[in-house]
């Protein structure tokens, strides 16, 4: 499981594209690639509907 909490007093949409790039660099870095495995992710939302938080869940099925 990871969580990634945004801080309130950022702008999140700008962090989250940065973290975006960043994970894809890293990702393409990997060797050997990883098999794909299925996961859920979700959004958490502050009550003024910023983006407070993302949960993803890896379960134990991989995909082929």
């Amino acid at each position: 499981m990871a969580m990634l909490i945004f801080d309130n007093s950022e702008d999140s949409i700008v962090e989250a594209r940065v973290l975006v790039e960043a994970l894809n660099e890293w990702l393409a870095e990997q060797q050997p690639s990883c098999p794909l495995r299925s996961a859920r992710a979700q959004c958490c939302y502050r009550p003024d509907g910023t983006l407070d938080s993302v949960l993803t869940v890896l379960t134990d099925v991989v995909v082929d």
